[in-house]
C-alpha cells in the first residue's frame, strides 16, 4: 500500500505564523491555490488515487475535497486525523516558542506544564496516529490512500516510517506532499 500524506493548504493563521492546533481555520486564497497545485502535482505524477482519508477541520476537508477532483476519490473524515491539541497555546505567534515551533515545545516541556495548558499528551496523540496507520495498511492493501492532515500529524507519520524518535526535525510545507510505502501486516 502506498501513503500519500499531504498537509493542509494555507490559511490565514499559517500566514500570521500562529499556532492553529484545533481552532478551525478555513483555507485562504493562497490556500486554495496550493491545493490545486498539489492536485495537479498527484495528477502528472499519474498516480492512480483510491480514497482520500482527511482531519475533520476545515481546512483539511477542503484542501482534500480539491485535491480529490482529478480522481473523482471519495473523502472520508477522520478525526484521528485531526491536528494535536495545543490548548491554551493555540493562537499564539510561533515566536514565542523556543526554536520558533510549538510542536517542538511540546516535545520538550514536562508533561505537567501540557496538561496545565491543555495540550493534548503526546503518548494519546501518537496513539491515535498509529491506529489509523495500522488500519488503513490492513484495509488498503493494494491501493493507494492519500491522507491530509496537519503539521504535527505529518511529522509523526514521518518518524513512524523512518524508525525515528520524535527528536529529528522534519517540517511538511502548507500543501506538501509526502508518499510512504506501508508492508502488508503478516498474515
Amino acid at each position: 500500500m502506498k501513503l500519500i500524506f499531504i498537509r493542509h493548504a494555507q490559511t490565514e493563521w499559517n500566514a500570521l505564523n500562529k499556532v492553529q492546533g484545533r481552532t478551525n481555520v478555513p483555507l485562504n486564497d493562497v490556500g486554495r491555490a496550493q491545493a490545486r497545485a498539489a492536485a495537479g502535482k498527484l495528477k502528472q505524477s499519474e498516480e492512480k488515487v483510491d480514497i482520500i482519508f482527511c482531519s475533520p477541520l476545515a481546512r483539511a476537508i477542503e484542501t482534500a475535497q480539491i485535491v480529490s477532483q482529478p480522481f473523482n476519490a471519495p473523502v472520508v473524515i477522520d478525526k484521528r486525523l485531526i491536528e494535536i491539541d495545543f490548548g491554551k497555546w493555540e493562537g499564539a505567534g510561533r515566536k514565542q516558542f523556543v526554536g520558533g515551533s510549538a510542536s517542538n515545545a511540546i516535545l520538550h516541556t514536562p508533561s505537567d506544564i501540557l496538561l496545565e495548558n491543555n495540550v493534548e499528551p503526546l503518548d494519546l496523540f501518537q496513539k491515535r496516529i498509529n491506529e489509523f496507520l495500522e488500519e488503513i495498511k490492513e484495509k488498503y492493501s493494494g491501493k493507494t490512500v492519500v491522507a491530509v492532515s496537519h503539521c504535527v500529524v505529518g511529522r509523526w507519520v514521518h518518524w513512524y516510517f523512518h524508525g525515528l524518535s520524535g527528536n529529528e526535525k522534519y517540517t511538511l510545507e502548507n500543501a506538501g506532499i509526502a508518499e510512504y510505502v506501508m508492508d502488508a501486516l503478516p498474515v
